[in-house]
């Protein structure tokens, strides 16, 4: 198939591995179809079980340039990493793209990814994006909950992901109206989501020792002190914990020493 052209074929599809990239739109694409109108198409699509797998916006930008598309055919036994390293190469994108890429990658259908029958883990598709599990998570979570304008923005890299995962606890219309306000306000009410559920959570720890202290009153009097020693340890626990997952300043050495 190397050397053939794909303008006017109406049958060509997007293969679902090149759908977890973003498509072009708007003034970018627009820039695309100028450039191919006076250069022509510099790269190839490439074709993959017959549907574009890489190359969908070249290939919608030079329908509307009237340009040919040249193509070729994949033949390699690793699909995914293909289109992944082509892309990266590309395209400039920040973490919060990349981790809603691993995302759509991890979230692929067993149907979808007929080479690796167990799909792809989340360890895998990170790793080949160079994000955090932890990233990737979040994007999940946007990708899930997320209103679609709020998908959009992380996509084109303008709100980082994690402050996008706060945004997506929000009703879609309260989402919306944040998105809608611009970056600052996304940014201020992500804090202000963050805020409010670490006070949620205080407020239920305080609960939950406030229904202890009452169950321990009705205890006989040595159970009673028991629990109150069970309690105590557990508290002297946490701040060993704590203490030790704080890091340690260095001591500053005496002038003379220093010099």
């Amino acid at each position: 198939m190397s050397g053939a052209t794909a303008w006017g074929n109406p049958d060509f599809k997007f293969h679902p591995y090149a759908e977890i990239f973003p498509l072009l739109e708007g003034e970018e694409f627009g820039e695309l179809v100028a450039d191919i109108k006076a250069h022509g198409i510099r790269e190839p699509i490439w074709i993959y079980e017959g549907q574009i797998i890489d190359g969908r916006s070249r290939y919608r930008a030079s329908e509307i340039a009237g340009v040919d598309c040249p193509m070729r055919e994949y033949m390699g036994d690793d699909p995914i990493a293909f289109v992944v390293s082509l892309n990266l190469k590309r395209r400039h994108l920040n973490e919060a793209q990349r981790a809603m890429v691993a995302a759509k990658l991890a979230n692929l259908e067993l149907g979808d990814n007929q080479h690796n029958k167990q799909g792809t883990s989340i360890e895998v598709s990170s790793r080949l994006l160079n994000v955090s599990r932890a990233s990737v998570e979040r994007a999940k979570t946007v990708q899930r909950d997320g209103a679609p304008e709020l998908q959009a923005a992380v996509e084109r890299g303008q709100v980082s992901v994690s402050a996008a995962a706060d945004i997506a606890t929000e009703s879609p219309e309260q989402q919306r109206e944040i998105v809608a306000r611009g970056e600052r306000e996304i940014l201020e009410a992500a804090k202000r989501i963050r805020g409010e559920r670490a006070f949620a959570k205080r407020a239920e720890k305080l609960a939950e020792t406030s229904k202890l202290a009452e169950r321990n009153k009705a205890l006989p009097t040595g159970a009673r002190k028991y629990s109150r020693h069970l309690c105590r340890s557990a508290l002297v626990l946490c701040r060993l914990v704590r203490r030790r997952q704080r890091p340690r300043r260095r001591k500053s050495l005496p002038d003379h020493v220093a010099g």
